[in-house]
């Protein structure tokens, strides 16, 4: 008869990279004038941020602001901050739905051409 079988599991999940995207409507006299849509690297700074979000850890892991780089460093993924950055505080967040799941965060701001 054979003895015990001793065994360990170590079970675990990933997913890609998350990918942003930056589109900017520029609005005039309230008409639609124009759509810019760029890809946005997501840097290893916000995974913690995620991955506790995820675990349902939300004290002080709340996304209220987005940031974009300004000094014309190409971004790598293992960034962690951004250098000139423009920040905006969040105004709305958008759930995404099936079949992606793409989430829509919102940060409505009124530039004026100088």
């Amino acid at each position: 008869m054979p003895g015990p079988i001793s065994s360990a599991a170590r079970l675990f999940d990933s997913a890609p990279r998350p990918k942003g995207v930056l589109r900017v409507d520029v609005y005039r006299l309230g008409v639609l004038q124009e759509t810019i849509e760029e890809k946005n690297l997501i840097v290893n700074g916000a995974a913690t941020v995620l991955a506790n979000l995820v675990g349902g850890n939300v004290t002080n892991n709340s996304v209220t602001q987005i940031r974009f780089g300004t000094n014309g460093t190409a971004p790598v993924g293992g960034n962690t901050g951004l250098t000139g950055a423009f920040m905006k505080n969040v105004d709305s967040v958008i759930p995404g739905t099936l079949p992606d799941l793409t989430t829509e965060v919102v940060a409505a701001a009124t530039l004026r051409a100088s």
